[in-house]
């Protein structure tokens, strides 16, 4: 991976290596982004591509398709950190609705006992001889 392709572009060097006569070498002359000199780490790091051109046209695709509908999707793998963040907030959610509903149900039930409460002392007022007014 450290070594270059410099051999490549010289004549006498190609002849030494493979012994045949029909390899041409390549020529220095053309432009290049990599130089002669470049590693071939850097070279398949950089895939061998010179120049990466993204061309997208759309309406041509449409036209040969003819689509009636278009739609997209995208597939994410979920990661842990995702997973747990979800599950600590079903959990928080979950607490805050308990929290909620066990309020009102205290709330119900100290309503109903003073409700209680009030029938049975006044029922006891009324066995004594008191009488009893109703709102």
């Amino acid at each position: 991976m450290e070594s270059t392709l410099e051999c490549f572009y010289l004549d006498h060097c190609l002849s030494e290596i493979f012994n045949l006569t029909y390899i041409k070498p390549l020529n220095n002359s053309i432009y290049s982004n990599f130089p002669i000199d470049t590693k071939i780490q850097i070279l398949v790091e950089e895939l061998f591509i010179e120049n990466w051109t993204n061309e997208y046209n759309f309406e041509s695709f449409f036209q040969e398709c003819q689509t009636i509908k278009c739609t997209y999707s995208y597939n994410a793998r979920r990661n842990v950190v995702f997973v747990i963040t979800i599950i600590f907030s079903l959990i928080g959610g979950l607490f805050v609705a308990l929290k909620i509903v066990a309020i009102v149900i205290v709330n119900i039930y100290r309503k109903l006992e003073e409700k209680c409460k009030k029938k049975s002392s006044s029922s006891i007022e009324n066995d004594q001889g008191k009488i009893e007014f109703e709102d």
